[in-house]
């Protein structure tokens, strides 16, 4: 019934929510993607999932990938935020990610514990959105005698995320999948 351009984009939750959909959501996903001029995802490897999904050819299936305004990014950060004074005179590895299962934090605090050893004095620095995951990868760092060192900073304002990227001596994100 529509006669002009259609297209869709796909960060990742919303093909896993059309997958574990039901019979009937599922088959109205494939249609709708089947009646587009274009589907855009942020990255190849979901495309090619994207396109898998939908029965697409290829070339109907483009990446784009996310993009970062670094002129706003830089005008915005918070030149008067500090860190934490138990951070001050400390190195610390960096993860800027929302405390959940995806992100792979839970293998990073195990990474930690083993790194930690080599090298005593170094801190973890974890700076998320705080979420139902967050007393577990608490809980893990204690249970991995890690807790002293591991420093949880909860939804700090974007704005203030510069100082923590600024002083870090290493930034990692563990993800268990990025789209």
């Amino acid at each position: 019934l529509y006669r002009g351009a259609l297209i869709l984009l796909f960060h990742g939750l919303d093909l896993d929510a059309a997958r574990r959909a039901g019979r009937i959501e599922r088959a109205l996903w494939k249609f709708v993607l089947q009646c587009t001029t274009a589907v855009v995802a942020c990255s190849r490897a979901l495309a090619a999932e994207v396109s898998e999904f939908a029965g697409k050819m290829p070339d109907f299936v483009h990446a784009i990938h996310n993009g970062l305004d670094i002129e706003y990014f830089l005008s915005t950060v918070d030149r008067k935020a500090v860190l934490q004074k138990v951070l001050n005179d400390r190195e610390f590895i960096l993860s800027i990610a929302t405390f959940e299962h995806k992100k792979g934090l839970d293998v990073l605090l195990r990474a930690f514990a083993k790194i930690r050893c080599s090298h005593p004095g170094i801190a973890l620095v974890l700076v998320g959105k705080s979420s139902h995951a967050e007393n577990e990868l608490r809980r893990l760092a204690s249970d991995l005698s890690v807790a002293e060192d591991v420093f949880f900073c909860a939804n700090i304002p974007h704005s203030q995320v510069g100082v923590f990227l600024r002083r870090a001596k290493v930034f990692c994100l563990p993800s268990r999948s990025e789209p």
